[in-house]
């Protein structure tokens, strides 16, 4: 990634919520929250800003590319308690206050407790936790020799219109693509990012333990489901880890390959 890379803006908004009654399937979990954040922000009475940032994260689909969303969602189980984060990139940090309050109207008016279940849990909120960020921080020491990635959500890498399951050496390609593009898109100046390689090309596997995950897409579109199968588990590494970790630092936040508006892709990584 480029210095340019590192003046990035972002921002993220977490909410502390409790459901009544297990929110299950955690998996397509951020993709329910998402479709309740869609409905609270079309209600424009959530915040005065909120049509705005309905169009940056929900705007129709455009054929210059746009349909690259600047956000994605996570979400995390602690003591009881689900943790939604909600990160948002360039222009769409700006609209923080309207996210928060988006985003706690849509875990209070309600998430579907499974994929395909009319059922909504209304969920007691915290007040939301906002923070603003410049560039991604690598995690470890220049001298490391290990890199762990564990995929949190399951990765959809795409080559053509087929899904890539049981590698993940194009990944920094389809990283740096990622970023290129989200930053020409909605920041005010583009990054030009070159990628180191794929990951073969400094490091080699020591131990695999990746696998093929079956995931189901609901929408009102597909009311029948989508069916995708996408890459789970996790891989480490052995080699100069250090050339990679800029672009899966920022994959971190903003996820990797397909479907990262639904909660696909998110990494965590490590090096040691």
């Amino acid at each position: 990634m480029s210095a340019q890379g590192n003046a990035i803006e972002w921002a993220r908004v977490q909410v502390s919520a409790t459901s009544p009654e297990p929110l299950r399937d955690s998996v397509t979990l951020p993709d329910r929250i998402r479709g309740a954040l869609g409905r609270a922000l079309a209600d424009h009475k959530t915040h005065r800003d909120a049509a705005a940032l309905h169009r940056i994260l929900f705007g129709a689909v455009a054929q210059d590319g746009s349909s690259l969303r600047p956000f994605t969602i996570q979400c995390d189980s602690r003591g009881g308690r689900t943790e939604v984060t909600l990160n948002l990139l360039g222009g769409a940090a700006s609209l923080l206050d309207a996210a928060g309050a988006g985003l706690v109207a849509a875990l209070q008016g309600g998430i579907r407790v499974a994929p395909n279940n009319k059922r909504r849990a209304l969920l007691q909120c915290e007040d939301p936790v906002f923070e603003r960020h410049v560039g991604f921080t690598p995690c470890g020491p220049g001298s490391a020799t290990r890199l762990h990635i564990r995929l949190v959500t399951p990765l959809l890498l795409r080559h053509g219109r087929h899904g890539v399951a049981g590698s993940l050496d194009p990944l920094p390609h389809v990283i740096a693509r990622r970023l290129h593009w989200l930053s020409r898109l909605w920041t005010d100046t583009g990054v030009d990012v070159t990628s180191p390689g794929p990951l073969s090309q400094g490091l080699r596997v020591h131990e695999a333990r990746l696998h093929p995950v079956n995931y189901q897409r609901y929408s009102r579109t597909h009311p029948e489901g989508m069916q995708f199968v996408m890459l789970g588990g996790s891989i480490v590494f052995i080699g100069n880890p250090m050339p990679f970790m800029p672009l899966l630092a920022f994959a971190e936040v903003f996820h990797a390959g397909s479907m990262t508006a639904q909660g696909a892709g998110r990494l965590c990584c490590a090096v040691s």
